[in-house]
């Protein structure tokens, strides 16, 4: 070992024991006893300050890629709040973005489009009348995300309006077309007469491809969904 690699060592040891001592003691008089100088300690703990974010650089990027890379420094500050309990500055997130570095999409605005062709080739027949006196004549039916084990993952859910009973459901990964039509083979059953069904959902696109509605016609249920701004 070389005397400056010695000195290294020892000076590290130093800090590492003013470290350990500075809740009892001033540092001033620490760094004198110790003989450690101020700029060797400022030294450490510039480094410490780099590397005390390392468990949290590793968390904003799995967020970050959980959300297909569309959050940016809010969102990710408000989910290592509510999700690991991790409470940080909003400066602190957006310097330890550009560090890594991290830089989201900008999302489409879509939902204009989508609105148009709903109303045009699906109305909404329930009409917010959310209450019915017979089962199987109104079933409502969405998609909630939350997260487990910190993964994504999506519960779709079909729910009867006469009593609150829950048809069927299914947990899953990915919000795509298998999701929305296991939920459907789940909740109907091939021998009932399901012609005076209505199933009301929102606006989303799942609920209106060709498989669902083709899922549909040979179920014999109606269809009837949300307008805009009332998905209720």
């Amino acid at each position: 070992m070389t005397y400056s690699q010695s000195l290294k060592n020892r000076n590290k040891q130093k800090y590492q024991v003013v470290q350990e001592l500075r809740r009892k003691y001033a540092l001033i008089d620490l760094l004198l006893i110790s003989g450690l100088p101020k700029s060797i300690y400022d030294y450490y703990e510039h480094q410490n300050e780099t590397d005390k974010y390392h468990d949290i650089k590793i968390l904003i990027s799995e967020i970050f890629e959980a959300s297909n890379k569309t959050y940016g420094y809010r969102r990710i500050k408000l989910a290592l709040q509510n999700f690991y309990e991790v409470k940080i500055a909003y400066k602190t997130v957006v310097k330890l973005m550009k560090e890594l570095p991290i830089v989201c999409k900008v999302r489409k605005k879509r939902y204009r489009y989508i609105s148009q062709i709903s109303n045009k080739i699906t109305p909404n027949l329930l009409k917010r009348d959310f209450k019915k006196d017979e089962p199987n004549i109104a079933w409502v039916t969405d998609v909630s995300e939350f997260r487990f084990n910190r993964k994504r993952l999506y519960l779709s859910v079909i729910q009867d309006l006469y009593n609150g009973e829950v048809k069927g459901y299914q947990i899953s990964r990915s919000q795509n077309q298998d999701l929305i039509l296991k939920t459907l083979k789940k909740s109907i059953n091939p021998n009932e007469d399901l012609s005076k069904l209505l199933m009301h959902s929102g606006q989303g696109i799942l609920y209106q491809s060709p498989k669902y509605r083709n899922y549909r016609k040979k179920s014999s249920f109606t269809q009837s969904i949300s307008t805009k701004g009332n998905a209720y």
